[in-house]
C-alpha cells in the first residue's frame, strides 16, 4: 500500500472541490477560432473534485483468489466503474491514464469482503501523484458496493446475441455501438443494462456481460467502418491594392473533423489524407494561374491574355525579380500538425508584389478533433513616385478529402 503520509500531502496540496475566421496567433502556427486558441501541444488540467459517478455493485468473483493484489483489484474496479460512465469524457480519460500509468496513481480501496456470498460498502478514492500530469484533484467515488457472487452457472452473454456483425456504419463510439447492437436483436430479451462495450477500434467491438445482468462472457462485434463524406471548402478572395503604401490580405475556411475514438486509435487505421485543391493567384507584374492539383494529376495553366493595368500582356521572363513556385502535390502525414506551401508567386521590381497559399493540418481538443484549414495571403507595396499601383489576388478551394 503507498502510504498515508502521501495521501495527506496530496489532499493539502488539492484546491476547492466555427465562423469562417481562423487567424494565425503565433510563429508556432496555433489557431483561433472564434476566441479560442487551440495548441496541438496544450494541456487542460481535468479537475478530479468534479466528477460525478453513479454508485454501482462491482463483483470481484473472478478475481477472489487475487483480493490482496491492490493493483489486480483497482484494475477490475476501474474496468467495472467504466461500464457505467463510459459516456463520462473525463473518466475515460482517467481510466486511460490508470491503465497506462497506475504507478502514478494512488488509490485508497475500500474493505473487501472475503467470503463467497459477502458484500461490504464504502467510499474509494484516488488522485495522481505526477506533478505534469493534466490531472488535479481528488476523485471521490462514494457508496460503492462491492461483492462477491458466484456466476459459473449464468449462461452466456453470446447465448442471447444473435446477430453480431453490424454491416456498415460512419460512426464509432460506445453508444453508437450499444444502440446498434440493441437494434439487431430487438427481436431477443438483450437490454442496454445487460452489457457494456470493452474495446473498442475502427473494426471491431468486444462487448462483456455486466455484474447485474445475469450472463456472463463477452462477444465480439464486428462492423465496416465507412467515414461520412467530408464537405468541401472554400476561401474568400484575399486582394491587395497599394499605391504609396504597403497593404495585405488573408482569407482562410477550415474543417473540423470529429475523431471518435480518438488520434492514437485514428492512426492506427490511418496515416495519410488525400485531397484536391483547387483555385487561382496573380500578382500585376506577372500573369495569372489557374490551378487544380490532386493524387493524379498536376495542372497549373497560365491564363495568356494576362495584362497589366495598362492593358499590356505580360512574359515573366522579361522580369528578373519575378519567382514562382507551383503548386505540386503531396500526401499530408496525419501524425502531427503540418503546414504545405502550395504555392507562392513573387514580382519585384520598382513594386513589389506577393501572393501564397498554404494547406495545414492540427490535432485540437484534446486529440479528438482533426482541424483542416486552407489560407491565402497577398502582400503588396508600391511608391507614389512610380505611378502604378501593386496589385494581388489570390483565392483556393478543397474538396474530395480522404483518409488513407
Amino acid at each position: 500500500m503507498k502510504t498515508l503520509l502521501s495521501l495527506l500531502t496530496a489532499v493539502s496540496m488539492t484546491g476547492p472541490t466555427v465562423t469562417n475566421l481562423v487567424s494565425k496567433t503565433n510563429e508556432n502556427q496555433s489557431f483561433k477560432i472564434e476566441d479560442k486558441i487551440y495548441s496541438p501541444d496544450e494541456k487542460t488540467k481535468i479537475n478530479l473534485n468534479n466528477i460525478k459517478l453513479e454508485p454501482q455493485e462491482i463483483n470481484l468473483f473472478n478475481i477472489m483468489d487475487k483480493l490482496d493484489d491492490e493493483k489486480v483489484v483497482a484494475t477490475d474496479i476501474m474496468s467495472e466503474l467504466l461500464k457505467n460512465n463510459s459516456t463520462n469524457a473525463e473518466f475515460v480519460e482517467v481510466s486511460k491514464s490508470f491503465t497506462k500509468s497506475y504507478d502514478s496513481w494512488f488509490v485508497a480501496l475500500l474493505d473487501l469482503p472475503r467470503q463467497v456470498g459477502g458484500e461490504t460498502s464504502g467510499d474509494l478514492m484516488m488522485f495522481n501523484m505526477d506533478d505534469e500530469s493534466k490531472f488535479e484533484g481528488v476523485l471521490l467515488v462514494k457508496n460503492l458496493k462491492i461483492v462477491l457472487k458466484d456466476t459459473q452457472a449464468l449462461p452466456k452473454l453470446s447465448s442471447i446475441i444473435d446477430v453480431k456483425d453490424l454491416g456498415k456504419i460512419s460512426e464509432v463510439n460506445t453508444q453508437e455501438i450499444k444502440d446498434r447492437v440493441l437494434s439487431k436483436n430487438e427481436h431477443t430479451d438483450l437490454k442496454a443494462s445487460d452489457f457494456f462495450v470493452s474495446v473498442l477500434n475502427y473494426e471491431y467491438a468486444i462487448i462483456k456481460a455486466t455484474s447485474n445482468s445475469g450472463y456472463t462472457g463477452g462477444v465480439k462485434i464486428t462492423f465496416d467502418y465507412v467515414m461520412s463524406e467530408i464537405s468541401e471548402i472554400s476561401t474568400d478572395v484575399a486582394r491587395s491594392d497599394a499605391y504609396d503604401s504597403t497593404q495585405s490580405d488573408f482569407q482562410s475556411n477550415w474543417i473540423i473533423v470529429d475523431v471518435d475514438l480518438g488520434r492514437e486509435e485514428f492512426l492506427q487505421k490511418y496515416s495519410k489524407m488525400e485531397y484536391e485543391l483547387s483555385g487561382y493567384y496573380w500578382v500585376q507584374g506577372d500573369y495569372k494561374y489557374n490551378f487544380t492539383i490532386n493524387k493524379d494529376e498536376n495542372l497549373v495553366n497560365k491564363v495568356e491574355d494576362s495584362k497589366n493595368e495598362n492593358g499590356d500582356s505580360i512574359d515573366n521572363e522579361d522580369f528578373a525579380g519575378a519567382s514562382h513556385n507551383e503548386p505540386k502535390y503531396s500526401e499530408i502525414s496525419l501524425n502531427g500538425r503540418s503546414s504545405k506551401s502550395v504555392f507562392k508567386l513573387t514580382y519585384k521590381n520598382v513594386n513589389e508584389e506577393e501572393t501564397w497559399g498554404t494547406l495545414s493540418t492540427a490535432w485540437i481538443e484534446e486529440d479528438t478533433k482533426l482541424l483542416i484549414m486552407i489560407s491565402v495571403e497577398t502582400k503588396v507595396w508600391s511608391t507614389a513616385w512610380n505611378a502604378y499601383w501593386a496589385r494581388a489576388e489570390a483565392q483556393m478551394h478543397i474538396g474530395n478529402i480522404k483518409f488513407i
